[in-house]
């Protein structure tokens, strides 16, 4: 073998060594964009869709109970988040709530609700003893929760690998 053909063969070699180096780099690279993205699209759905509902309908319960009390204003942000960020949610979230609450007509209650939701949220006073409210189905709670509960585990686990 002439040093020509040797020397055309050590060019080709590290060229190649340089071209799986670079591929490799640019697969971790990808890697690396694709769990920031996940990991992006997830705090997304907490911050903007699931965490201020999950807020607003968490509170302790009597084992008794089978609705949740949440006032008019509560019930309008909710409205707004389901429809604003429809995909965001399940399909059967967005059904039960369409089917079973969105119609529901309010009615009056005390303002024990306000004062605990006060406590909560920190964006509600009311000033006479009666407050208009909706009673949510503890079945849409939960199914809200679950859903809640999923994403968090899935952040993370995104967070922790």
């Amino acid at each position: 073998m002439s040093l020509t053909e040797i020397t055309n063969i050590a060019l080709t070699s590290v060229i190649a060594i340089f071209a799986v180096i670079q591929g490799y780099s640019v697969y971790v690279q990808v890697k690396i964009e694709k769990k920031r993205n996940e990991i992006e699209v997830v705090s997304e759905e907490l911050e903007k869709a699931y965490g201020p509902i999950h807020a607003m309908l968490s509170r302790p319960l009597n084992k008794e109970e089978k609705v949740i009390e949440l006032l008019v204003n509560d019930k309008l942000v909710v409205d707004e988040k389901l429809s604003t960020y429809r995909c965001m949610f399940s399909p059967a979230i967005i059904e039960y709530w369409e089917k079973n609450i969105s119609h529901l007509e309010a009615h009056m209650s005390n303002d024990s609700l306000a004062g605990a939701h006060e406590l909560i949220g920190g964006h509600f006073s009311v000033a006479s003893g009666m407050v208009d409210v909706f009673d949510i189905p503890l079945e849409f709670v939960e199914m809200l929760n679950s859903e809640y509960m999923k994403i968090v585990q899935k952040q993370r686990e995104l967070l922790s690998s």
